[in-house]
């Protein structure tokens, strides 16, 4: 969905089709190896299982297998963020023996960060107190292990205390969204002291292929400025959006709505009245992705200053 404001254009991300995931067939013997890198580093210490059989990486990265059976295998590490890598093994008996089968893990890089602390923004969720309550578990990243549960609060908020440096994961636990979808998965995070961020601040989206996020604190959060707040809503055919709920809420912790219209039958709104100062602008209609901007009246605020 296109949101226009004056000569500014947002975009906010339509529907994803089917999610279809195809793995590589690789053959091999009975015997044969696996290594785990995340990013050109060898992972140490993951534990891999195949049918009955298990190994664990070395210091190389490296676990080997051995007995294996005759059959077709799928290969994944068992906890990883996103879709993970895999291959379809297609052992036989007589099959390639000097072989190493390469993965990667975790597939989506982590969120650096300094404290496990943040805070999830819902998809198609308002400002303010109107955040499901998400159960969040956290994992410790090599062993997979839960270390603690907790609840964020109605602003998306949580907090795990005293987690030390390291690769962890946040799992978020099958929550019910307005409207009846669902939402779950994991999310990648190494806690380092060095991180340019000291909290999580992350916007999760859902489609057919999982849970996805952004992560706020690589976005830019520059403000829009405009003179007179007004503008149309369109998808990204350039179709109007008409009957789309358009919300000015004032810049606080706890957010206030301000002002709210609906874009007409040609997908305009506007203008607002309630422009002195900064905001947040919320549009959301079925089907779309809520959108959000900070936004300031560049010709008010000259006119505050002049005062």
């Amino acid at each position: 969905m296109f949101l226009k404001v004056l000569s500014s254009v947002l975009v906010v991300a339509s529907g994803c089709a089917g999610c279809t995931i195809f793995y590589p067939t690789v053959q091999a013997g009975p015997k044969f190896r696996v290594r785990v890198e995340d990013r050109g580093r060898p992972i140490k210490g993951l534990r891999l299982k195949i049918a009955d059989r298990e190994a664990v990486t070395r210091a190389d990265g490296v676990a080997v297998f051995s007995g294996m059976k005759s059959g077709l295998f799928l290969l994944t590490v068992g906890h990883d963020a996103g879709i993970p890598d895999g291959v379809n093994l297609d052992i036989q008996t007589q099959g390639p023996s000097d072989i190493t089968v390469p993965l990667k893990w975790p597939v989506i890089a982590p969120v650096p960060v300094r404290s496990m602390k943040g805070i999830m923004q819902s998809p198609w969720s308002l400002p303010g107190p109107s955040q499901p309550l998400l159960s969040l578990d956290l994992l410790e990243g090599i062993s997979g292990s839960v270390i603690e549960n907790q609840h964020s609060d109605g602003t998306g908020r949580f907090n795990f205390i005293n987690v030390a440096p390291g690769l962890y994961f946040l799992r978020v636990n099958p929550t019910r969204l307005k409207g009846g979808q669902q939402i779950e998965g994991m999310i990648a995070v190494a806690v380092d002291p060095s991180a340019p961020a000291d909290s999580l601040d992350l916007e999760l989206g859902w489609t057919s292929c999982g849970l996805g996020y952004t992560d706020r604190n690589k976005c830019s959060h520059s403000e829009l400025e405009v003179e007179q707040l007004c503008g149309q809503v369109s998808d990204t055919t350039g179709a109007v959006i008409a009957d789309a709920d358009i919300l000015l809420y004032d810049s606080g912790e706890m957010p206030k709505l301000i002002e709210r219209m609906r874009s007409d039958g040609a997908g305009a709104f506007g203008p607002f009245k309630s422009v002195a100062g900064t905001y947040q602008l919320v549009v959301s209609s079925g089907g779309f992705t809520v959108l959000r901007r900070s936004v300031r009246s560049a010709l008010l605020a000259s006119l505050l200053q002049g005062a």
